[in-house]
């Protein structure tokens, strides 16, 4: 069941194919903005991201190399502390040192171990420290306690120096990356904290930069907006124009088809009759169609004339269900009515709230075929309901989304050719709303639709 508001075929969209195009057009022009502005913002956050990171690294690494340093300096200083122990044993012959001297080794050795190498040759000078230090002390160890000649003196001179040599290349090659490094890493934070400065620089011009565009082109969608606007409201204005100055022809033709066909009047033949019944019923779509066009003008100029009183809604389904009647027999159609025996009185406009229900169920009959049923049933809780379902064609989403837009038929009804301006259900729902009612759609495709009007009961 879909009256379905939609515009007859060919009518105009109700915003405007150019408008669209228009809004389509802003929509990508934005969405490439945004995404450039993205990938650029990225790609410099990227940059700095690296840039900071090669920085941390040359600064752990300069921090690697500071270490090594003072572990070789620590290394030299171990080494003297060892030989100290050694002059003291040879000074004082009667002192035991040996504990002393044991630990002052072993002081030596873990700091050489301390070290990080980074080359074959480094480890080499490690290995050579460790094993002329193990000569030393053997060298020292050799002669009896208290004998201090000139032969024992050389051989420990001899063991020192080979000791020392491969202790000072390492400290040499450490301080020499230290310095390197420690220039590295100066160079590296200057070139991060630019990347930052950049970036950032980089990321406020992006900002103002989109933040320009988008002004813009909001600008625009609020200049498009306010002639879209102007032109909907000329369009109105000239559709109420126009439907008034119809309703003057129209009424005549309607008075001199009536004066045709009365009885007494010049005889017919059949023919004739019928030529003029099909006048008469074409006339009449015509006045309803205006009708409904003013109607609908009323709803968007916010004048539509609401009369509110006590009224009986069983009553208006009433009359709407029994004025429909002749129109469902016509089609074989079972329509029926279920209510309540007592009074549903809500505060309504009874002349427009009859018209919305016989848009409902006229809109039924239309769109269900043959030895269907349209049933409209009212209900009451804390509100007055009145619920209008047919077995009809029925309705996909898409179709019950759109349903009470202007103009708006759904494709299965353009594809049966089923006749309509697609304004009846607008019409219905400005009603409703004007009553400070809801109204709501459920539907299937081939298994039918229903309306459901809720209105407030009166005080």
């Amino acid at each position: 069941m879909r009256e379905i508001s939609e515009g007859a075929p060919g009518a105009a969209p109700a915003d405007g194919g150019g408008w669209g195009r228009s809004r389509i057009g802003t929509k990508w022009q934005v969405a490439v903005a945004s995404l450039i502005t993205g990938l650029l913002l990225c790609g410099a956050f990227a940059i700095t991201a690296r840039k900071h990171g090669e920085f941390v690294r040359a600064n752990a690494q300069a921090h690697r190399d500071r270490e090594d340093v003072l572990a070789s300096e620590q290394a030299v200083s171990a080494f003297w502390q060892e030989r100290e122990v050694m002059g003291e044993t040879l000074a004082f012959p009667d002192r035991s040192l040996s504990d002393e001297l044991r630990a002052r080794q072993l002081q030596f050795t873990g700091a050489l171990e301390a070290i990080g190498v980074e080359s074959a040759a480094e480890l080499a000078d490690v290995e050579q420290a460790k094993d002329a230090n193990e000569n030393l002390i053997a060298v020292f160890n050799s002669q009896p306690a208290g004998r201090a000649d000139v032969q024992r003196g050389t051989q420990l001179h001899k063991a020192e120096r080979s000791v020392l040599e491969p202790v000072e290349r390492l400290r040499a090659g450490n301080r020499r990356r230290n310095l390197q490094g420690a220039a590295h890493a100066d160079s590296a934070e200057r070139v991060a904290f630019q990347s930052e400065v950049a970036t950032a620089g980089f990321g406020l011009a992006a900002i103002a930069l989109f933040g320009f565009f988008a002004v813009r082109q909001v600008r625009r969608i609020d200049n498009q907006n306010a002639e879209l606007t102007a032109t909907d409201v000329a369009k109105d204005e000239f559709i109420a124009t126009v439907s008034h100055e119809l309703r003057t022809p129209l009424t005549s033709i309607n008075g001199y088809v009536e004066l045709l066909l009365e009885e007494g009047a010049e005889p017919l033949t059949e023919e004739q009759r019928g030529f003029l019944g099909t006048v008469q019923r074409g006339s009449a779509r015509l006045q309803r169609l205006m009708n409904d066009l003013l109607l609908t003008a009323e709803v968007r100029a916010g004048h539509l004339d609401i009369q509110k009183t006590s009224t009986d809604l069983g009553e208006i389904a009433r009359q709407a269900v029994q004025g429909a009647q002749a129109h469902a027999g016509r089609k074989t159609l079972q329509l029926s009515l279920t209510a309540p025996s007592h009074s549903i009185v809500v505060d309504a406009d009874a002349v427009r709230m009859g018209q919305a229900i016989d848009n409902l169920i006229s809109n039924a009959i239309k769109f269900t075929p043959e030895n269907g049923r349209v049933d409209v049933t009212l209900a009451q809780e804390e509100r007055a309901t009145l619920t209008v379902a047919d077995t009809g064609m029925g309705m996909t989403p898409a179709d019950v989304d759109r349903l009470f837009e202007r103009f708006f038929r759904t494709d299965s009804a353009q594809a049966e050719q089923i006749q309509g301006s697609g304004l009846g259900l607008p019409i219905v729902k400005a009603i409703v709303d004007a009553h400070d009612g809801t109204i709501s759609v459920t539907s299937e495709p081939r298994v039918g639709t229903s309306f459901v009007i809720s209105l407030p009961l009166a005080a």
